[in-house]
């Protein structure tokens, strides 16, 4: 899929819904959406047949940039709103930071940054909380250390799992 692809479809409404029906969505589950602006239906579509389905809502947006511009979606809804827990990544409006002479428009877009750093606190908090509940998580190893053969053999027994869980569901 191209740009003009993507700039298109993520404005259309039933796409969002269509991604979603083809998982096993289960009220037990949270649901963890992303959008820096959190205006545009697809994303809509999904936090809202996700409250539908009675799952836990997590949005990770810029309430910066989205309460400075209308939703998109026919709910008049943006992501922050429909959300139960929101977590803001304080980008601006428009996403980009550096401004320079010469240039109208700012450069160096901030939000690909914030949502890693956010996915990755996210990763270390659910690890602790396994741990403290006595279920550690598998840990995937970077094979590149000096103990590889040991972290190769680590990997593969959670790949093993991971699939002897899939194919039990």
């Amino acid at each position: 899929m191209g740009v003009p692809q993507y700039r298109f479809l993520h404005r259309q409404e039933g796409y969002g819904r269509a991604i979603l029906e083809g998982h096993r969505l289960d009220p037990d589950d949270t649901l963890v959406l992303f959008s820096h602006s959190g205006i545009n239906p697809v994303v809509l579509d999904m936090a809202l047949m996700a409250k539908e389905k009675g799952m836990a809502l997590v949005g990770v947006t810029s309430r910066p940039h989205s309460q400075a511009t209308a939703s998109r979606h026919s709910s008049g809804k943006k992501l922050y709103e429909v959300a139960d827990v929101v977590i803001d990544t304080g980008a601006p409006l428009g996403d980009a930071c550096v401004r320079l002479d010469g240039l109208e428009d700012p450069v160096a877009a901030v939000s690909s940054m914030l949502v890693m750093t956010v996915v990755d606190a996210m990763i270390a908090e659910t690890a602790r909380i396994l741990v403290e509940r006595g279920t550690p998580p598998h840990v995937e190893v970077n094979l590149n250390l000096p103990r590889e053969t040991s972290a190769r053999a680590q990997n593969d027994a959670g790949y093993a799992e991971l699939w002897r869980r899939i194919a039990s569901r």
